[in-house]
């Protein structure tokens, strides 16, 4: 056999099992799709029996309220454990006491 034989053997062969592993792929699951994330599944309107991608979920005006109103109370109970500061705790403690001499 010469190599020209060998290679149009080899074509031949690999031809035919590619056939074969086209009939084999949906009984077995396997899908043709390229490799990667898959798309996102579509779901199907009973009523209107159409695909329709999945909505996003939207807060509602109370739900945003609720959320505002857990947020403000999460801020002043921060505030209220850190306690008060005055204006005289603020000076003293951004400024240290040094004894200056003075010459009389």
């Amino acid at each position: 056999m010469n190599r020209q034989a060998i290679v149009e053997q080899l074509d031949r062969e690999i031809s035919r099992l590619q056939q074969v592993r086209e009939l084999l792929a949906p009984a077995t699951g396997e899908s043709s799709r390229n490799p990667g994330r898959p798309k996102r599944a579509l779901t199907t309107d009973s009523a209107a029996g159409t695909p329709e991608q999945t909505r996003k979920r939207q807060l509602t005006p109370e739900g945003k309220q609720r959320i505002r109103d857990a947020q403000k109370a999460r801020w002043a109970a921060r505030r209220s454990a850190a306690g008060p500061v005055t204006a005289v705790e603020e000076v003293t403690a951004s400024e240290p006491s040094v004894e200056v001499p003075v010459e009389v």
